[in-house]
C-alpha cells in the first residue's frame, strides 16, 4: 500500500472505523420507539454494490 492510500488520520477508506461502528450501534440502541429498526448493515464507503 502506498503512502497516498491512507488519509491524514492514517485510516484506510476500505476499513470501518471502530468508533463509527460503536456510534451506529448506540444510535440503534437509543432509537425512538415510533421508528424502530432491528437490522443494520455497515459497509465501508468504497465498497460497490
Amino acid at each position: 500500500m502506498g503512502a497516498g492510500a491512507l488519509d491524514p488520520a492514517g485510516a484506510s477508506d476500505s476499513l470501518l472505523d471502530p468508533d463509527a461502528v460503536a456510534r451506529t450501534y448506540l444510535h440503534v440502541l437509543r432509537q425512538d420507539r415510533s421508528a424502530w429498526t432491528w437490522e443494520i448493515e455497515l459497509r465501508p464507503r468504497v465498497e460497490r454494490f
